[in-house]
């Protein structure tokens, strides 16, 4: 074993890996082989990478299955705006006549990147927290 593995088994020993980040990851990656990224591409890159970076690690006691448990994104969307993932669902029926999930998915369009999806999530967390704004 080189010292570099021994690095990377301390590593995942300290920190959660998130499996579906890091296959998205090496899916882009390979995705853009052989050319560089446009400014485009690497301010979204930053900008969700920025995002994430200002999340607080998931629980590890985390149960999707728990009826009202929302996915991540509604999780992580309530926890920036300081409400419950109720209020979260409530805000964007009111606001959009549907979930946030589902505005996210209309703006960001069916075949969209991760990136393109994220930006469109920061636009409506955006927008939830200017109508909340709105009401006081």
């Amino acid at each position: 074993m080189t010292m570099r593995s021994v690095e990377r088994v301390g590593a995942e020993d300290d920190h959660e890996v998130d499996e579906e980040l890091e296959a998205e990851v090496l899916r882009k990656m390979r995705e853009m082989r052989g050319r560089e990224a446009t400014r485009a591409e690497m301010a979204d890159q930053v900008a969700q990478l920025l995002d994430q970076s200002q999340m607080p690690p998931e629980p590890a006691t985390r149960n999707p299955a728990k009826d009202d448990a929302g996915s991540l994104a509604e999780e992580r969307a309530a926890k920036k705006l300081g409400i419950s993932i109720a209020q979260l669902r409530q805000l964007a029926l009111d606001l959009w006549a549907r979930s946030r999930e589902e505005e996210s998915s209309r703006r960001a369009g069916t075949d969209s990147t991760p990136q393109t999806r994220g930006r469109a999530t920061r636009v409506l967390v955006d927008e939830i927290r200017g109508s909340m704004e709105e009401v006081r």
